[in-house]
């Protein structure tokens, strides 16, 4: 019986199945080379919004303490002109 079962293993022809081919999978595939350049484009843009929004942050507050600076320099005038000066 045993010498039966060798010679039915090495009869037997190694087959490919038909759903592997041997290569990587398209579930590796989007992992290895579909995410990457994806993470860098949401690391890239992510970096630009938040420079940009700082950079208008920053230049918002300046116009506005021009702003504030020329209002309080107005209201100075009037009142040096209300007090006779």
């Amino acid at each position: 019986m045993w010498a039966l079962r060798a010679s039915v293993r090495a009869t037997r022809r190694v087959v490919a199945r038909p759903y592997s081919t041997g290569g990587k999978s398209r579930h590796a595939l989007v992992y290895s080379e579909i995410f990457p350049p994806m993470f860098r484009v949401l690391a890239y843009s992510t970096a630009t919004y938040f420079a940009m929004h700082l950079m208008w942050v920053t230049l918002a507050s300046a116009e506005e303490r021009r702003a504030q600076a020329a209002e309080i320099e107005g209201l100075r005038t009037e009142i040096r002109a209300a007090q006779g000066k």
